[in-house]
């Protein structure tokens, strides 16, 4: 426990046999003074949550590219990955209702 984290801690990771503080961020103490905030959000596709933190950084914003991703839809022809993708899709869709939004999905 660094002297800038809350006393309490959030559970991240949840199963039948009970909950654990898995997911842990570490920072320097340079960056831990930058902390504005830390949350816990729902994630799609896991069983654990998203640990955030904010840091309030002085430095010029990067500027990326297009940001465009594609899968592969070679992986499609594969049926195993094909199950697997449809059994988190449907997993994913039963927790739909734990997000604000479409985006925060």
């Amino acid at each position: 426990m660094c002297g800038t984290c809350p006393a309490q801690s959030h559970i991240t990771h949840y199963t039948s046999n009970g909950a654990a503080r898995l997911d842990r961020i570490y920072v320097t103490s340079n960056l831990s003074v930058q902390k504005v905030g830390v949350e816990t959000v729902d994630a799609g596709f896991t069983y654990h949550l998203v640990v955030c933190l904010q840091l309030n950084l002085e430095a010029p914003l990067l500027q990326g590219g297009r940001g465009l991703w594609k899968m592969n839809a070679k992986l499609l022809e594969d049926t195993t990955t094909r199950s697997r993708f449809q059994q988190e899709w449907t997993r994913w869709r039963l927790q739909e209702g734990k997000y604000p939004d479409m985006v925060t999905r």
